[in-house]
């Protein structure tokens, strides 16, 4: 089950990079654009976009497949990256060594079947709500988001509202905004593609971490995969870290970890050839 569930997430993850990039084309960013291909799809946001890089469905890449990847990065000056699913053969680890990639990070793939998971009661006194994001709730939405994943300089507030506004257009997304004793405080989001809900977008402001926020919104999440008729539950997380325990709290197991490829400019190595 595990190997047949990993490359349908695979699958679906790309498919979820894909609609995102359309939704950025659709809010005038020219430059966010997407490309199927064989194993994967490319999909590139822009400069310091938050995704660069080939997503690929399947555990080995050819020889014109990372041709095909450089060439699309290289036509944009930006730095060809490609992820893979931890039982990528030895063969394609090798091709990417050969073409100067290497390994760049990390992250693991939690998934679990859909049940009815009750949510815990919000205790009448703790001053917690949890609401969908509409347009009177979309700042607020946005600054959490950014506040919470520590986006400090103009710049940074830009791209990541950039990405979030985009994210919030996607069909089948859906975002919650925390809100204690009225204030927002925590939100997460949740996407519904393929029979998968997706679970992401996760943050607290910083001095109200600790307090159970986030697993109320997951539960509450949850308890939404099982109105819609999901099939899993499933999000990426940085392993080991805070996410990935909330998840594990909830049944959430591991079914992946993606390694992240990049070539680097200076590798002096082909992009035709493969060789120096």
């Amino acid at each position: 089950m595990t190997a047949g569930l990993r490359r349908r997430l695979a699958r679906s993850e790309a498919h979820a990079a894909q609609l995102l990039a359309a939704s950025m084309r659709q809010q005038g960013h020219d430059e966010a654009t997407s490309d199927a291909v064989e194993d994967g799809m490319i999909v590139s946001l822009g400069s310091n976009g938050f995704v660069n890089r080939l997503l690929c469905t399947a555990n080995h890449l050819s020889r014109n497949q990372v041709v095909e990847v450089i060439a699309f990065f290289s036509e944009r000056r930006l730095a060809p990256s490609i992820q893979v699913t931890a039982n990528t053969d030895a063969n394609t680890d090798h091709l990417l060594r050969t073409f100067g990639f290497e390994r760049d990070w990390q992250r693991v793939v939690m998934a679990a079947p859909v049940r009815s998971l009750p949510e815990s009661p919000l205790d009448a006194g703790s001053g917690v709500s949890i609401g969908v994001v509409d347009d009177a709730s979309l700042h607020d939405w946005l600054d959490v988001l950014a506040r919470g994943n520590g986006v400090v300089t103009p710049q940074a507030r830009a791209r990541s509202d950039r990405h979030g506004l985009a994210a919030h257009a996607v069909l089948g997304s859906v975002d919650l905004l925390a809100r204690l004793a009225g204030s927002p405080v925590a939100c997460g989001s949740l996407q519904y593609l393929d029979r998968i809900c997706w679970l992401g977008g996760a943050a607290t402001l910083p001095d109200l971490r600790n307090r159970g926020l986030q697993r109320r919104l997951l539960e509450h999440r949850l308890a939404l995969a099982t109105d819609l008729g999901a099939e899993f539950v499933a999000a990426t997380a940085v392993a080991g870290g805070a996410s990935t325990r909330n998840l594990e709290r909830v049944d959430l197991t591991l079914i992946d970890t993606q390694q992240v490829w990049t070539r680097r400019p200076d590798s002096g190595i082909s992009a035709v050839s493969g060789a120096g």
